[in-house]
């Protein structure tokens, strides 16, 4: 559990503009995607609290589909049961390069390394990686 950090400079890939520009309280969509220049972060709002959380999966595909499964115990969000979010990445993955955490109050955070780099830049972002 805890808050992902990644340097470098990283640009949603959903840009808001105007009012919803002004209301950053809270995410206007469930999922919130940046592209970096080698890796891809995401934010997913899951249906629970990280202490009501009673599994969690998430699989990653090599062309950017990620989908997740969250099983929660406790009706104080939302109703106990086995949700699916299923989303795509804007480009392919390296699936076996990412980091995961989970916030105390819900948040999936990942970050993963793009399919295709230099090798120079996807040494560097391996290594931004593992240092978590």
């Amino acid at each position: 559990m805890g808050e992902l950090t990644l340097s470098g400079d990283c640009k949603p890939t959903v840009e808001l503009t105007g009012a919803a520009k002004e209301w950053t309280s809270r995410s206007v969509d469930p999922v919130s995607i940046w592209t970096c220049d080698g890796a891809y972060r995401a934010r997913v709002r899951l249906p629970c609290n990280s202490r009501d959380i009673d599994k969690l999966k998430c699989l990653f595909n090599p062309k950017g589909k990620v989908h997740i499964e969250v099983a929660t115990r406790s009706d104080e969000i939302s109703p106990p049961g086995l949700y699916t979010i299923t989303f795509n990445l804007p480009g392919d993955v390296e699936t076996k390069h990412c980091r995961t955490a989970v916030t105390a109050d819900g948040i999936f955070d990942f970050i993963i390394l793009r399919h295709g780099l230099p090798e120079a830049l996807r040494a560097r972002f391996i290594k931004i990686l593992k240092s978590g």
